[in-house]
């Protein structure tokens, strides 16, 4: 039993995963890598929800120009969407597939489009994942 409970940070929560597969875990990873790949934007093409909240979130968060936001910078923005912080740090683990506790542009577009599913009161599913078509997730004001 564990004796303190420490507060969970977005970064640091385990996926708990039922088949405990290591398969499913590279298979998650293989496709949020493709997904990532597949997803480039020309500036003539009309961008998505997701990629328009993806730039905002990233005009807002991303002080250091690296092209990157943290979890711990993040944290605030994305509890806005009303979802629990163990459902964010799942979605994360999915998409964070280096461990490395930062998204670039294209990452968060897939987090957003699972945060999406998920608000949508669907599991989050890198395979059903459409980011081009799907509904930008509901996160209040993005502005602050």
């Amino acid at each position: 039993e564990p004796e303190h409970e420490e507060p969970v940070d977005v970064t640091d929560v385990e996926v708990e995963d039922k088949n405990d597969s290591t398969t499913s875990e590279m298979d998650d990873e293989v496709l949020a890598m493709q997904l990532a790949q597949g997803l480039e934007f020309e500036e003539t093409e009309e961008k998505s929800e997701i990629a328009k909240m993806a730039h905002d979130i990233f005009q807002l968060l991303d002080a250091d120009d690296d092209a990157l936001i943290d979890g711990q910078t993040a944290r605030p923005v994305l509890l806005r969407s009303g979802l629990s912080i163990n459902v964010l740090g799942k979605v994360w683990m999915l998409v964070d597939t280096q461990h490395r506790g930062k998204l670039d542009f294209l990452q968060l577009c897939i987090l957003l489009g699972l945060m999406s599913q998920c608000q949508q009161g669907l599991a989050p599913d890198l395979e059903d994942l459409d980011v081009d078509t799907l509904q930008a997730p509901i996160i209040d004001d993005l502005s602050a």
